[in-house]
């Protein structure tokens, strides 16, 4: 931990996080809650988007770096290879003299 805020504090560093989110096409509970005796209504179309949909998205504190969209399947081993692969390309470029440093969270690949 010391060694990883030693990086952060370093002006040369510039740290980027990178998250996946997705949503799912019903992303509705099938059950709610209600005032005793009285059922609980919930109104909706069946299915709110047509495909599932998946973000994945790199921000540092300039603001948002790379965002990736992705219809009707989650990330998967290649999806992120390319994804990371390209961003590093790309911040490369765009930071040329400043040390890259990645921060994900425990996104499971399938």
């Amino acid at each position: 931990m010391k060694k990883f805020l030693n990086v952060l504090k370093d002006k040369q560093s510039i740290l980027f996080v990178i998250d996946e989110m997705g949503i799912g096409s019903n992303p509705l509970r099938n059950y709610g809650y209600s005032y005793i005796g009285t059922p609980a209504v919930l109104k909706r179309k069946k299915n709110l988007l047509k495909n599932n949909l998946t973000l994945t998205a790199t921000i540092s504190l300039n603001g948002p770096e790379l965002m990736q969209f992705i219809s009707e399947r989650g990330t998967k081993n290649e999806t992120f290879e390319w994804y990371f692969g390209y961003l590093v390309s790309k911040m490369k470029i765009k930071y040329p003299e400043r040390k890259l440093v990645f921060l994900l969270d425990n996104l499971r690949f399938s």
